[in-house]
């Protein structure tokens, strides 16, 4: 059987349980993995393994500044292959911060993260790839669990 090409498998791992989020009445923006409806933001990247064996995903400046002042905002990753877990906007950021971001060719300012994922306790760690001693702790959801978290508003 033939491997997935990269980009095969990125673009899976984009679009892993989905429908999560579009079931909740949220439309993406873009190719971003920033989704909206009426006052409300949701970062939902899908998340896999990367290269080097680790969970990760970024935030790109350009996203951030598309959210409105004085919206609700949420994170729910979307992690390959069945859990998901919800941050709130204010668990990362205030390390949205210059000094923590990396610039990228093709991606401009971002901020990266990587998650230690502790399956047995349900928890993930969710770290700052600039600077590890800025980590926040969650629990790992069901599918259920995670529609909910993202349909309560506002997002806490």
């Amino acid at each position: 059987m033939l491997e997935p090409t990269p980009q095969a498998q990125r673009n899976a791992t984009r679009a892993h349980n989905i429908d999560v989020v579009t079931g909740s009445g949220y439309a993406k923006l873009g190719g971003s993995s920033l989704f909206v409806k009426p006052g409300m933001y949701l970062f939902s990247p899908g998340i896999s393994k990367g290269k080097h064996e680790k969970y990760w995903f970024d935030i790109r400046e350009a996203n951030v500044k598309k959210i409105e002042k004085g919206a609700d905002v949420g994170i729910l990753l979307r992690i390959v292959p069945n859990m998901f877990a919800y941050l709130s906007w204010a668990d990362i950021s205030p390390w949205l911060t210059i000094p923590f971001s990396d610039i990228r060719a093709n991606s401009g300012r971002v901020w990266g993260f990587y998650c230690d994922i502790k399956v047995e306790a349900t928890k993930i760690g969710v770290v700052l790839k600039s600077d590890s001693s800025k980590e926040v702790v969650v629990s790992l959801l069901t599918r259920d669990e995670a529609v909910a978290a993202i349909a309560s508003v506002p997002f806490g």
